[in-house]
C-alpha cells in the first residue's frame, strides 16, 4: 500500500537522519514514502519473497520472521521512527500495534495505517504515549475495498 504523495509529508517531514522500523514490511511500498537511507531501516517480513526484493532494493537490515516473535526476542531494541500497515484479520492489528509501540524511543513516532472503522483506539491504554488519527482513505488502494485511517503515535516517557 502507498500513501498519496499528497498526503506524505503530514506524517513526518522528509530528509532527515534516523533509526527506522517497518514490521511487516511487505514489498517496502510505505518506505518508498519516506526518504531515508535503507542502511537506516530495520525490516521485518515473514514472507521469504518478500525478503529477497528488500534486500534488492538495498534493505540490509532484513530479517525473515514473524514480527511478534522477533519482537517478543529482541524486547530491547528501540527506534526512533516506526511505519506500519500490520495486519487487520481478527483483530491482528491491535497487537501488532501495541508490540511495535514497545519498541519505540521517548521521543519517537510511530505512523500506522490501521483499519477506519473505529472512531477511536479504545482498545489502547497509553499512559506513555499520545496520538492522533489522521486522514482516512476509502477505495484509494488497489486490491483494498476498506477504508483505512492514518495514525500518529509519539512516546512521551
Amino acid at each position: 500500500m502507498e500513501l498519496p504523495e499528497s498526503h506524505r509529508d503530514d506524517c513526518w517531514p522528509r530528509h532527515f537522519s534516523a533509526w527506522w522500523l517497518e514490521p511487516e514490511t511487505g514489498r517496502g511500498d510505505l518506505l518508498v514514502c519516506i526518504d531515508v537511507n535503507p542502511e537506516d531501516v530495520t525490516c521485518i517480513e515473514v514472507a521469504p519473497l518478500f525478503v529477497d526484493i528488500l534486500l534488492g532494493k538495498g534493505y540490509t537490515n532484513t530479517v525473515c520472521c514473524d514480527f511478534m516473535k522477533w519482537s517478543e526476542d529482541n524486547a530491547g531494541y528501540q527506534f526512533d521512527k516506526i511505519v506500519m500497515n500490520p495486519p487487520y484479520s481478527l483483530g491482528r492489528h491491535r497487537e501488532h500495534t501495541l508490540a511495535a509501540l514497545e519498541h519505540l524511543k521517548v521521543g519517537g513516532r510511530l505512523v500506522a495505517v490501521l483499519p477506519g472503522d473505529a472512531p477511536v483506539l479504545n482498545w489502547m491504554t497509553l499512559y506513555n504515549y499520545v496520538y492522533a488519527k489522521g486522514k482516512s482513505f476509502t477505495d484509494e488502494f488497489e486490491d483494498t475495498g476498506i477504508t483505512v485511517s492514518v495514525y500518529v503515535f509519539k512516546r512521551v516517557e
